[in-house]
């Protein structure tokens, strides 16, 4: 495996750092356009997927910050 750059590491800092500002927000995109997408989801799910979408969103960033092999999240 090749390990990542100083410029790399910094840049997904900075990345990781953006996301926990955002997350809120993005999450709540992200369901909206799910919805969007997929009428048949009833009103009463919004909640339920928005915190499913934010806890996907909060892995991530975890991941990210440390450095974790996606190819290993269970």
């Amino acid at each position: 495996m090749v390990s990542p750059t100083r410029t790399g590491r910094l840049g997904v800092g900075e990345l990781g750092a953006t996301m926990r500002q955002e997350l809120d927000a993005v999450a709540r995109l992200v369901t909206d356009r799910i919805h969007g997408h997929l009428p048949e989801l009833d009103d009463d799910l919004y909640a339920m997927n928005l915190q499913s979408v934010r806890s996907n969103l909060g892995m991530l960033m975890t991941m990210l910050r440390h450095e974790a092999d996606p190819a290993k999240a269970h």
